[in-house]
């Protein structure tokens, strides 16, 4: 499953990496070039949720 996310502010990337980390069935995480929008992989749908609620936290917001 790929999700697409977008943050307004300059996001933390370290510590949304440490987040994405925690979450089982994570697979790759792509940042774009200007740091901005974030794509991740997972390999189910509770984790995708799971993600989903960690980087809203940090000020991530989906791409429908």
């Amino acid at each position: 499953m790929e999700q697409r996310f977008w943050c307004a502010a300059w996001p933390d990337l370290k510590m949304t990496e440490k987040r994405l980390a925690d979450v089982h069935g994570v697979g790759a995480v792509e940042v774009d070039a200007d740091g901005r929008g974030l794509t991740i992989h997972t390999y189910s749908t509770a984790s995708a949720a799971e993600a989903a609620v960690r980087l809203r936290e940090l000020g991530w917001r989906p791409i429908f």
